[in-house]
């Protein structure tokens, strides 16, 4: 039978386990992560990225969808200008 005293040493000793972060790892997936979602050219709301007739969901206090039509589509800049 193992004592209480024993699993709890072994349980905070779990606990207190050091990480490190693996910078190639790290680079590499994000690397991965833009190749398949392109994530920053979703930021912003354009006319390139949100067709007409696009229902864009947003997320508040509560989550909501909102119908890009001709009025809203015609406030978005046509694609985003990027510094630099």
């Amino acid at each position: 039978m193992v004592k209480q005293s024993e699993l709890f040493d072994r349980w905070k000793s779990l606990q207190m386990c050091k990480w490190a972060m693996n910078i190639s790892e790290a680079n590499q997936f994000k690397s991965t992560l833009s190749r398949c979602c392109n994530a920053p050219s979703f930021l912003f709301t354009t006319q390139k990225n949100t067709p007409l007739g696009t229902k864009l969901k947003y997320e508040v206090d509560t989550s909501g969808i909102y119908h890009i039509n001709q009025e809203i589509f015609r406030m978005f800049p046509k694609v985003l200008l990027r510094a630099g």
